[in-house]
């Protein structure tokens, strides 16, 4: 996430300054981290790297806007100090709530306790002391602006895009033999809605020309496994990939399915793994809801189902078994929709067009 934001204002004709200590292994780790019980060491190493960072800080040149990296809700207050020094205004990707995602989505913390007030806490925090913070949809940052009691004002949408890492210049052609090939990625957690892949799968039980692909681990795979365990035409991968052999399993496959979960985040988000089907030319099957059809639009460069409706995934699924041409026609429209709105170039000219609304005057 972070990655596309760089290379695209970077190519938008922005200077990018990096000012960076390395914590945390990655974002899922910084949000464990957070979150997690005895936390004495973890408050030790964010308290050193702000040390550091604001030494780096100290010997930058001059710039116009302080954008402050996924998942950063915590170093706002860090950023917040050091950039009134200069005057310059601050900017979140936020993207999460960090409640949300650890609390009610992965369950790492429960809810109720010290930990999980903590994490509201810096949600509220960061939300009201950013002058502005990127979200992933519309609907996302209209959620936490309610939530929190934020202007609405303060939200700015911007695209997640996918990761440009191993992406190739042109889609890569679908397989051409075998099975229709329908694959899931992910780490299993309640908005992914895994139960209605399986649900759905288990009603294509007959259709021996269709075969579910679902790769990854999380908390959710065993019981997957044991809901599917009868299932012949589904194979469980239960492996962390890199982006390289993702990439390769999408290729791989004939048709990516996103989200179908019912909870309020599955309605408000749209995935990671939607943006890497579109930039892959895959045709993507997801939930229909005010998110997706924020970028997508149903029948053309996407199949919307009703969150949580294993029969209508099925059917869909089932069209497009049936119809290569509409397959390659879906695809192909959700490729054209990548490139025009969601490539790292066009997400960053966005933002860099939002972000001199902030400094008026400045080149």
């Amino acid at each position: 996430m972070n990655r596309v934001l760089l290379a695209g204002l970077e190519a938008a004709g922005a200077t990018v300054i990096p000012c960076h200590v390395r914590v945390w292994a990655d974002a899922a780790d910084k949000m464990a981290g957070l979150g997690a019980a005895g936390g004495a060491g973890r408050a030790l190493r964010m308290a050193a790297a702000w040390a550091r960072l604001s030494m780096q800080f100290a010997a930058l040149p001059d710039y116009d806007v302080l954008v402050v990296g996924y998942v950063g809700h915590a170093d706002v207050l860090l950023a917040k100090a050091l950039s009134a020094f200069r005057r310059r205004p601050v900017v979140l990707n936020g993207l999460i709530s960090l409640y949300d995602t650890v609390v009610t989505d992965r369950g790492l913390v429960p809810p109720g306790g010290v930990r999980a007030g903590l994490l509201r806490w810096l949600d509220r925090t960061a939300f009201r002391r950013a002058d502005r913070v990127l979200m992933d949809t519309d609907a996302h940052g209209r959620h936490v602006a309610e939530t929190y009691g934020v202007p609405p004002e303060r939200f700015w949408r911007v695209w997640v895009g996918a990761d440009p890492t191993g992406l190739p210049e042109r889609p890569p052609p679908e397989p051409a033999d075998g099975p229709v090939s329908v694959l899931y990625f992910g780490t299993y957690i309640a908005l992914h809605g895994v139960d209605t892949i399986l649900e759905a799968a288990r009603r294509l039980k007959d259709r021996r020309d269709i075969r579910f692909t679902l790769l990854g681990r999380g908390q959710g795979l065993e019981a997957a496994r044991a809901r599917g365990a009868d299932l012949p035409h589904v194979a469980f991968d239960p492996r962390w990939v890199g982006r390289n052999e993702l990439l390769e399993a999408v290729a791989a496959s004939h048709v990516c399915l996103g989200v179908f979960g019912t909870g309020g985040k599955a309605a408000r988000v749209i995935p990671c793994k939607v943006y890497d089907a579109l930039a892959m030319g895959r045709p993507v099957v997801t939930a229909d809801t005010p998110a997706a059809r924020e970028l997508l639009t149903d029948g053309a460069d996407a199949l919307l189902v009703p969150p949580g409706d294993a029969e209508a995934l099925a059917a869909a699924l089932a069209t497009l078994a049936d119809a290569p041409a509409r397959r390659a026609a879906v695809g192909a429209a959700g490729r054209a929709t990548w490139e025009a709105s969601c490539t790292p170039r066009a997400i960053g000219a966005d933002l860099l067009a939002r972000l001199a609304e902030l400094v008026p005057g400045r080149p």
